[in-house]
């Protein structure tokens, strides 16, 4: 995988993986889905925190918040390792 990937793509793969479109699961109640591409982006897409904030419409402290928590439940919930794998391999055919 290259060590930046595009805001677009990375949405792109998301909705792959999730097979619905970003606006249906990105703000729904309960969905971790927006919070895995905030983690992913930052930790693994090499985009900033500044920069994921500004495209999902959040402040800055917001986007790091979101992305700690999905780190923090990252070991505890197996769906979200899975989101997180099915994510890299999304993004290295890309």
């Amino acid at each position: 995988m290259r060590s930046r990937v595009s805001w677009e793509e990375l949405v792109k793969a998301a909705e792959q993986v999730k097979k619905d479109s970003w606006g249906r699961w990105a703000e729904r109640h309960g969905d971790w889905g927006r919070d895995a591409v905030i983690y992913f982006a930052v930790r693994h897409g090499g985009l900033r925190v500044k920069e994921v904030a500004a495209r999902v419409g959040m402040r800055y402290q917001a986007a790091v918040q979101a992305a700690r928590r999905f780190e923090k439940m990252l070991s505890k919930d197996r769906q979200r390792g899975e989101m997180i794998a099915k994510l890299k391999r999304q993004m290295s055919h890309i």
